[in-house]
């Protein structure tokens, strides 16, 4: 059995119901889609094919399928994070006016949750393009961690800041406000799962090295 799911027939078969799935997400425009139980248990399977082909390159181990393993452990590896992870993962919203502190932020329903850290919004800024689109949201904050220690960063939409297992980022302003650069919005988001998929990606990469390493051997090995 574990060999028939390690083959390629069960790849494929897995694969098509995956692209399947992704063609109907599009067409309905579903944003709850990938979230359904039909969607995670495809997930799952293909992980778990990915693992069987693993351990099944390992027991009839070759120095040469070493890079391929290490592929296919690194998206399972992915998979799982992503599957496992979305129930622990949590995405908050935090508005901040100049010169206050918070230290709570709400949810997509609007309930309101405890934050372990403070955000003082020390300055903000917007810079627009020439034609009126905004290019630049920098918050510059003072975030006070659990332990008490006070760090000054500054965050942008493309480098959030870090406190734990929480990053902090940029992800809007108070539109509202006439005085425009007085409100920042922040998003805190707590993925415990991020590290893993850090893990499979540095996989991924180091797998790809080995890949083209080993093709190069190859050739120079068919070489008359």
């Amino acid at each position: 059995m574990e060999k028939g799911l390690a083959g390629n027939t069960a790849s494929i078969v897995v694969l098509t119901a995956l692209l399947v799935l992704l063609l109907v997400q599009g067409f309905t425009g579903s944003e709850s889609f990938p979230h359904s139980p039909l969607f995670t248990a495809v997930l799952l399977c293909l992980a778990v094919v990915l693992v069987l082909r693993v351990i099944e390159n390992l027991r009839h181990f070759r120095l040469r399928r070493l890079p391929q393993a290490l592929s296919h452990a690194a998206i399972a590896l992915i998979l799982f994070a992503a599957i496992l992870g979305r129930g622990d993962k949590q995405i908050l919203s935090a508005t901040v006016p100049k010169g206050q502190t918070i230290g709570m932020a709400s949810d997509e329903e609007g309930r309101i949750h405890g934050l372990p850290f403070t955000l003082t919004l020390k300055d903000f800024t917007v810079e627009f393009h020439p034609s009126g689109m905004p290019s630049l949201f920098l918050s510059e904050v003072d975030i006070t961690e659990p332990s008490g220690k006070v760090r000054s960063v500054d965050i942008t939409v493309n480098h959030p800041a870090s406190v734990g297992p929480w990053k902090i980022y940029q992800s809007d302003y108070d539109t509202e406000d006439p005085k425009w650069g007085t409100v920042s919005i922040l998003e805190c988001v707590r993925d415990p799962w991020y590290p893993a998929v850090q893990a499979g990606l540095w996989m991924l990469l180091v797998a790809g090295v080995g890949m083209v390493a080993f093709a190069g051997t190859k050739r120079k090995e068919e070489r008359p």
